[in-house]
């Protein structure tokens, strides 16, 4: 390892040793004073003792303020690392609060043209990411970091390029373990040789208002890409407080990392790949603008291939969706370009951008084709690549051709996939009954077996806060056809009053339904001021009674208690039989801070009295309840964001019927993103059944996102979940499960082609 105080003396070096200095793995190694300048002491003098080493304790640290962005490597150095097959870049980083995306380390200039590689972060995402330009200037790979980061601490950064492969650790030193993953995303060729000088605090020539801000500390640049243990050794070494130093040894760290481990998860291979060949059809924006096909694309490699023809380009836009990515033939602008709904990043910082000039004609058939292979996604135009690129998806969902202006002749579409063919019958639309966006499922079987599906009527806009009520429509055929909407519990349009998170419960015997659902202003939302509504209805859900608020009956250090989301349930077994149990969460302060915790309330008495119930789990939010056969209650929660385990769901058992909850468990085989999940258990309490967007599932290291709908079976006396079943491929998100008929249970979600949440509510009903 060498260590260079004076940048001019490194270049001189970098020129005379082609980079890879004396053969080591260390290229080079940066410790920067707090004025921001190469520091001017030796190796001794750059590290304390072992026993003092902390990150920035040893007055060594960068310190950014978002003011300046300091060069630190100049661009024959940076020429130089870039040539090599394969690097990495590790270092220590603590963000100050900051509230938009910001570059923290960058070979780029502010124009996209110049970029090698750049680590940035996100602040409303907690996490970092790292993207590399590939060698023929075109093609780049982003891989973003998972969501464990917090402002004010420090954390472990590595970057590691080369075969064939882009990955990322990021990792707070207060983490106890990691036994997640290491997001990874294909390159596409060598990165690119470039002479952009390396800046630190964002790109040469960033606005400050892009600039970061916070601490940077042992910035180490290897000249070959790190494994994932190597990275873990480096991740156990400095939570040993030690720096390091030259006389660093990999090798030696990771014979000495313990039983710190970079786990490999497990992934569900795709499914059998088959074609399905769509009849010719004429599309027209005024008529019939849109074809869809019948079967989605689940995970996988996959091809799809339109043949089409446009009388008359300059009136026309034509467009191709996969799932929520799309793409448009712009006739007006002679283009084809990648449009957004809300798929991936990638298209947003390497747009599709083709001008069609002589490529398209009035008339004249135009063959496109889109291909996933090995995650690299090509599009090609006439048999010629227009486009490639990494292509982090697993699942797809619908494909969709629309004519979005004028009209065209869709002579074919070939989709060669694996794929998934479910019926999915639509409850709440957005735009219907004059709501914007329909959101917050919640469903349960009524004793004369129709079913109700409930969930929040966002008048506006689909903010979680504003003039929202609680509506609900009901099915006595199983799901195949809704009644009209009713109106449960509404709010007053215009007072920005919001009544959401709708809990219902169906009392086995009597049939009598319970619905319950958070009330408060916008502005005082988890300040005191609120209520807990009660509703009953005792006609299987066509009437409701006026709310009554249980506000007064709940703890009074509670701020606000809102229901699950989705339904809760009625003891079945043990000592506490016929108690109403509704799962939630509260908000309380620790410290002066308001915190979230999951809990319940409970009833013993047919829901007159309500007491607060055991806290499963403090620092969280949104859960589930179910009962298992020997009476026990369980918790399923979502797992808190910006933690390096907040990909997998939490559980917390308990065995008073929810006065008191055992320690909470994680569960590293229900990995998926930060959201709400469905869960139901059969009526003997001996199965359990789990929903939730298993996007990230389906591909190795696939980064987890609201898609991919899966449903999980687990005997109750097991540990073990089944294979996943794919539900529904496309965009996801919160989902509830009820159990009907024989054996059928059916599944509330939002989802849709364009976004996990403002398509609206589907039904499906799959055999237990």
């Amino acid at each position: 390892m060498h260590i260079f105080r004076n940048r001019h003396l490194f270049a001189a070096l970098i020129a005379g040793s082609g980079f890879l200095l004396g053969g080591g793995e260390i290229s080079a190694r940066y410790a920067l004073d707090g004025d921001g300048n190469d520091s001017v002491g030796t190796a001794g003098a750059l590290t304390l003792s072992q026993a003092e080493f902390v990150p920035g304790n040893d007055g060594k640290a960068l310190k950014l303020n978002g003011t300046q962005a300091p060069e630190v490597l100049d661009a024959k150095a940076m020429k130089a690392l870039a040539a090599s097959d394969g690097f990495s870049i590790s270092f220590l980083c603590k963000p100050a609060k900051q509230n938009k995306y910001r570059i923290v380390l960058a070979q780029a200039t502010a124009s996209p043209a110049d970029r090698t590689f750049w680590i940035g972060y996100q602040p409303d995402l907690g996490r970092f990411d790292v993207l590399t330009r590939g060698a023929d200037n075109r093609t780049q790979a982003q891989v973003g970091g998972i969501g464990n980061v917090e402002a004010g601490q420090w954390n472990l950064v590595i970057a590691s390029a080369g075969n064939g492969e882009l990955q990322l650790l990021t990792m707070p030193l207060s983490a106890e373990s990691f036994n997640g993953r290491i997001p990874h995303t294909p390159l596409l060729g060598k990165i690119r040789n470039a002479g952009v000088p390396l800046t630190l605090g964002g790109r040469s020539g960033e606005a400050e208002n892009g600039r970061f801000s916070g601490e940077i500390d042992d910035l180490i640049f290897w000249n070959r890409p790190l494994e994932p243990a190597e990275m873990a050794a480096l991740f156990a070494h400095y939570r040993t407080k030690k720096p390091v130093t030259p006389e660093f040894s990999l090798a030696d760290a990771v014979k000495n990392a313990g039983s710190f481990q970079i786990a490999e998860l497990p992934y569900f291979p795709p499914g059998r790949t088959e074609r399905l060949q769509a009849a010719p059809v004429r599309l027209d924006a005024a008529k019939q603008p849109e074809y869809v096909a019948p079967k989605q694309i689940a995970s996988g490699d996959f091809r799809v291939e339109t043949v089409f023809a446009v009388p008359d380009w300059k009136q026309s836009m034509i467009r191709l969706d996969l799932g929520a990515d799309g793409f448009l033939f712009d006739g007006v602008k002679s283009t084809l370009r990648s449009v957004g709904n809300e798929g991936i990043n990638t298209f947003k910082l390497q747009p599709v951008s083709v001008n069609l000039g002589r490529l398209v004609a009035d008339g004249r058939p135009v063959r496109f084709a889109i291909e996933k292979k090995a995650g690299i996604l090509t599009l090609r135009l006439d048999g010629r690549e227009v486009y490639r690129t990494a292509f982090p998806r697993d699942t797809i969902g619908e494909v969709a051709v629309t004519a979005e202006k004028g009209a065209a002749e869709m002579q074919s579409l070939t989709i060669e996939a694996p794929l998934l063919a479910r019926e999915f019958v639509p409850v709440f639309t957005p735009g219907e009954n004059g709501t914007a966006v329909y959101r917050i499922p919640a469903l349960v079987r009524a004793k004369d077996d129709s079913l109700l599906a409930f969930a929040e009527a966002r008048h506006d806009s689909a903010h979680d806060l504003g003039d929202i009520d609680i509506v609900l429509k009901r099915s006595t055929d199983g799901g195949k056809h809704w009644l009209p909407r009713q109106t449960v519990i509404k709010g007053e349009k215009g007072t920005h009053l919001s009544s959401v998170n709708p809990g219902p419960v169906v009392e086995p015997e009597s049939g009598r339904i319970h619905l319950f659902c958070y009330q408060g202003l916008e502005n005082k939302w988890a300040g005191g001021e609120y209520k807990l509504l009660h509703s009953v209805s005792d006609d299987n859900g066509a009437t409701w009674s006026e709310p009554a608020d249980l506000k007064p009956q709940l703890p009074e250090e509670w701020l606000s208690f809102q229901p699950g989301p989705g339904h809760g349930i009625v003891l079945r077994h043990g000592d506490h039989k016929g108690r109403i149990v509704v799962p939630g969460w509260y908000v309380h302060r620790e410290n002066g801070e308001k915190v979230f915790a999951s809990a319940l309330i409970y009833s013993d008495d047919g829901g007159t009295h309500f007491r607060g119930g055991g806290t499963g789990m403090n620092g969280s939010d949104e859960c589930l309840a179910a009962e298992l056969a020997d009476g026990s209650v369980v918790l399923a929660i979502r797992p808190p964001g910006k933690s390096a385990d907040s990909e997998f769901r939490r559980f917390a058992v308990s065995r008073d019927g929810g006065e008191h909850f055992e320690p909470v468990e994680i569960d590293r085989e229900l990995r998926a993103p930060v959201c709400q999940a469905g869960m139901q258990s059969s009526e003997d309490g001996k199965t359990l059944y789990f929903s939730y967007p298993g996007g990230g599932n389906y591909e190795r290291n696939g980064e987890t996102r609201r898609a991919g709908l899966t449903l999980r079976r687990r005997a109750a006396d097991r540990k073990t979940w089944s294979e996943p079943q794919l539900i529904y491929a496309g965009r996801s998100g919160y989902s509830d499960l009820a159990l009907f008929g024989d054996d059928r249970i059916g599944i509330l979600f939002e989802g849709g082609r364009h976004s996990s949440y403002k398509d609206g509510i589907l039904f499906a009903a799959v055999e237990r």
